[in-house]
């Protein structure tokens, strides 16, 4: 069984000076963002949205939903993931690794991010 498709399988990516874990069977693509088209939105954390593979995908800005401040302009690393249905992309700055989670547990230091609430305004936990 492959990395991503181990359904236990994490992605932690670098936001800012925070690790951040998330599933790895919830990761869809990572890809570069030149273009990000505002929308209104009560949200500060709702960056706006973007064309990705001839999809508008909503983009939050999780730095500022974990409460680290806001992420820079465009062009930006995007995390874009299909959780529950709702296609969301995140910008991040790195991907650091891929593999499969000793028993789902969630490395020391890292934050976990559940995607499926997300966009709700809700889904970080810190880890253990």
């Amino acid at each position: 069984m492959t990395a991503a498709a181990d359904p236990r399988a994490l992605m932690v990516v670098a936001i800012g000076n925070r690790r951040v874990a998330v599933k790895g069977d919830e990761v869809a693509e990572i890809a570069r963002i030149a273009v990000v088209t505002p929308v209104p939105c009560d949200d500060p954390a709702i960056l706006g949205v973007a064309l990705h593979r001839g999809r508008i995908v909503p983009l939050v800005d999780l730095r500022r939903r974990l409460g680290d401040g806001a992420t820079g302009l465009p062009p930006f690393l995007c995390l874009f993931t299909q959780s529950g249905g709702a296609d969301i992309g995140v910008p991040i700055d790195s991907v650091l690794e891929f593999g499969p989670a000793d028993g789902s547990r969630v490395p020391e230091g890292v934050t976990f991010v559940d995607f499926s609430t997300l966009a709700a305004g809700d889904g970080a936990a810190a880890a253990h």
